[in-house]
């Protein structure tokens, strides 16, 4: 059964591919392993291609593994019942409901009991939500399950959907149908954060995601969804001993009328987000799936089952791209978060613990102490503010109407900057007016780790 996640919102991330064979799932599967394995994340994957559905095959094969790698890895069953038998159900439940409202879809939501639809495939939060009940019926529900009606008669139902799994996991991964279709609307459009468009090399695949993805953004940008439209490009089957051609297909040739996946996608981002400068060179330079013969056959999941993780191993591959998928705000920002810590030289000692944690976390630091000798204190305090994506305040019994917080605060505020505090003292009783709305972290019986996920997922709370 998937019990309920600590705290903080997840978020849901669709793959997607124009044609089939470009190694979509694969990709989607050796991710959702990686962030339920190192990354301790609680992760659902949704199998959304209905038509040629295949998630579950991963966690049935056991080519390549090793009787440790078997005993692991809970099997999917046949029988259980999956996405179509959902929304079935889910159907209708609603065509009995004279109103549909937000709260009375929540509620239908509820009454579905969705855990029973989830299958734990990997200990300790790995989950999957299956196609369906694989039998002689299964086409027939496929095909006369129809989405448009669906969301003609609920338009709001996959919003109030949507919020409702990203409150039970951290990571929503969705494998889409491939092509266009109303189903994969519904994937790419309505329901995702992030999109991971997954092509290789030749003009069919890359003019199909591109079109999609245009189709995609502007669609957000004229709904009322608040949530950004994150665009993470995933190049796949990569022959890396073609060093020409691989360069052709990604910087482009003109005379063999070739333009490049990376222009492209710069193209389509620079005019969707209205950017002036959109270089994806670095991002391009660490993502890329290479082509390996061994995983043609049958559906090994690399990352559970390679010994090296070299440069030239998948496992390294999907790590990178893992890593940018989950690290980054937009592909074209090659700038990790930044945070500035205020805070009262009494809690010096709790400020450099929590920094060396936020540093392990990839983020950058500054604080009081970097200022530099000679520079005037309310200026540099002010740049350090207005460089960061957001200020941690730390407070303890000592320093809690500490002028220097309310001050540094209001500056933070002003420069439209995100603030939260961390109160160390559990013994501190009525907070001052600056902390009122402000989100708060009590700390003081909470392990370091814990504190630094807390602020993470502040960041990223929208």
């Amino acid at each position: 059964m998937a019990e309920k996640k600590e705290s903080g919102r997840g978020q849901i991330i669709t793959f997607y591919s124009y044609k089939g064979g470009s190694g979509r799932t694969m990709a989607l599967v050796n991710t959702a392993c990686l962030l339920a394995r190192e990354k301790n994340k609680k992760i659902l994957v949704i199998d959304w291609d209905l038509e040629a559905p295949g998630v579950h095959r991963y966690f049935d094969s056991e080519a390549g593994r090793s009787e440790q790698k078997r005993t692991e890895i809970f099997r999917i069953d046949d029988g259980w019942p999956g996405l179509i038998e959902l929304f079935m159900s889910l159907r209708d439940q609603l065509a009995k409901k004279k109103e549909r409202s937000a709260d009375s879809i929540l509620k239908v939501i509820k009454d579905a009991q969705l855990d029973k639809y989830f299958t734990k495939v990997i200990e300790p939060s790995l989950f999957v939500l299956k196609a369906g009940i694989f039998d002689h019926d299964y086409a027939e529900k496929v095909n006369q399950f129809n989405w448009f009606d669906f969301y003609n008669r609920t338009p709001e139902f996959f919003s109030v959907f949507a919020s409702y799994l990203e409150r039970k996991f951290d990571y929503i991964l969705i494998d889409s149908r491939t092509g266009i279709s109303d189903s994969s609307g519904i994937c790419t459009m309505i329901m995702p954060e992030k999109i991971v468009p997954v092509f290789t090399p030749n003009k069919q695949s890359m003019d199909g995601v591109l079109s999609v993805m245009k189709r995609a953004v502007d669609y957000r940008m004229g709904s009322s969804d608040l949530r950004p439209l994150g665009i993470f490009p995933l190049p796949s089957r990569i022959e890396m001993a073609e060093n020409d051609l691989r360069e052709v297909w990604r910087k482009g040739n003109k005379a063999v009328n070739i333009s490049g996946y990376q222009s492209e996608f710069e193209a389509l981002l620079s005019q969707a987000y209205q950017l002036t400068d959109c270089d994806l060179k670095a991002y391009f330079d660490d993502v890329q799936i290479q082509h390996v013969p061994k995983y043609s056959y049958g559906e090994s999941i690399a990352v559970l089952e390679e010994m090296l993780e070299d440069n030239l191993s998948l496992t390294r591959s999907y790590k990178m791209f893992t890593e940018k998928l989950t690290g980054q705000k937009n592909i074209w920002e090659t700038s990790p978060f930044k945070v500035f810590i205020s805070y009262n030289k009494d809690d010096r000692d709790y400020v450099t613990e929590l920094r060396k944690h936020l540093t392990h976390q990839n983020l950058v630091v500054s604080t009081l102490d970097t200022i530099k000798t000679g520079e005037e204190w309310g200026k540099a305090v002010l740049k350090n503010i207005q460089d960061s994506d957001i200020m941690v305040s730390v407070v303890s019994g000592s320093s809690i109407n500490s002028s220097i917080h309310a001050y540094e605060a209001g500056l933070a505020r002003s420069a439209g900057k995100k603030v939260i505090s961390i109160v160390t003292d559990s013994t501190i009783g009525n907070v001052p007016i600056y902390m009122e709305s402000t989100p708060s972290i009590q700390s003081e019986e909470t392990h370091m780790n814990q504190v630094v996920k807390q602020i993470v997922a502040a960041m990223n709370k929208k």
